[in-house]
């Protein structure tokens, strides 16, 4: 009787001893789990957040990666930033070392683990709300090469000036589009309408919406209302009210408003930046790129 109770005691201890090595490894991997889900989580969006800074300034791109991991997830180790393709890629590594808590009885004191993000740019074909109903032709541009949106550069063009007609026709609908941006969808291959006429009584308003934005050319921020999305077409050879087609978009800094021999007359300045949208890799880049995360 006495060896059979030692037998089961000695069971007993060495299950009591397996639950809790059982429990201390199912704690320690619940808690290893959300620390490398928050470092993923933590690295796609520092990512995406450098990926806005690409076209403009790489270096830019480098430091918000850096703030934010700085910010969000200080815990990071070996973190490394990696742009290529021209600027268009930016990839980043990082690691995190979770230290065990109860796997220490089985001599587990800590493990590391390492995931990365990468981002790619892709000019965009289908543009978030805010295009402004204005138009350029397909064009080689640089950056800050200075644009007449609206009026000079389509003089040829009977009727036409330069805008067109998004979700509707009229001056009305025309100003609401200028000042706050078309609240619509459009895609590359979309044919929209021109609209003709000089629309002259936009440039009141227009001023008054913009006067408070003191940016410049050299120092703006994302939110600036001088930043504008323009389609750009394959042709502006129409007359009167016609389509054109939609072949990309391109985005300014609109400098001046004004009007020249009786004219009204929008200028902007030409910057490469980044926006919501689909993307297409092999789509014709005009300067305006989307976004997307790959594995």
């Amino acid at each position: 009787m006495f060896n059979r109770r030692g037998s089961v005691n000695v069971i007993i201890v060495l299950i009591f001893s397996l639950l809790i090595g059982v429990a201390a490894i199912v704690t320690d991997v619940g808690l290893s789990y959300y620390e490398v889900e928050t470092l993923q989580h933590s690295l796609d969006l520092a990512t995406l957040a450098g990926a806005l800074e690409l076209p403009k300034d790489p270096t830019e791109a480098e430091n918000q990666v850096l703030n934010y991991m700085n910010m969000n997830f200080p815990e990071v180790k070996y973190l490394s930033i990696l742009i290529t393709n021209s600027n268009k890629e930016i990839e980043v590594y990082g690691s995190v070392t979770v230290e065990y808590k109860f796997s220490r009885i089985m001599g587990i004191n800590e493990k590391t683990f390492s995931r990365r993000a990468k981002v790619i740019l892709a000019p965009l074909v289908s543009s978030f709300s805010g295009i402004r109903p204005l138009v350029i032709e397909s064009q080689t541009l640089e950056f800050g090469d200075e644009v007449v949106l609206k009026e000079g550069a389509l003089e040829s063009s009977e009727g036409n000036f330069g805008a067109v007609a998004l979700g509707g026709n009229g001056a009305t609908v025309f100003r609401d589009n200028v000042l706050y941006g078309y609240n619509g969808t459009i895609s590359v291959g979309d044919h929209i309408s021109t609209e003709p006429g000089n629309m002259a009584s936009v440039i009141n308003p227009l001023r008054n919406y913009l006067k408070d934005d003191k940016s410049t050319f050299d120092s703006f921020e994302r939110t600036s209302k001088r930043l504008w999305v323009v389609p750009v077409i394959d042709s502006f050879d129409v007359s009167g009210r016609d389509y054109v087609e939609v072949v990309g978009f391109a985005q300014f800094f609109i400098d001046d408003i004004g009007k020249q021999s009786g004219q009204t007359q929008i200028t902007g300045r030409f910057v490469k930046y980044v926006n919501s949208g689909e993307i297409d890799i092999n789509a014709v880049d005009n300067g305006v790129y989307g976004s997307k995360l790959v594995d």
